[in-house]
């Protein structure tokens, strides 16, 4: 999925956590604002 490919170009180690059906539940942390589009 796209997601999969934006989380494994970030983190290619994540890949062994990313397996068809599982879910997978993400936070992510910031000290600045970030505004996601």
């Amino acid at each position: 999925t796209g997601i999969e490919t934006v989380i494994t170009t970030v983190d290619p180690q994540m890949k062994q956590y990313i397996q068809p059906g599982h879910e997978i539940n993400i936070v992510v942390t910031s000290a600045k604002d970030v505004k996601l589009t």
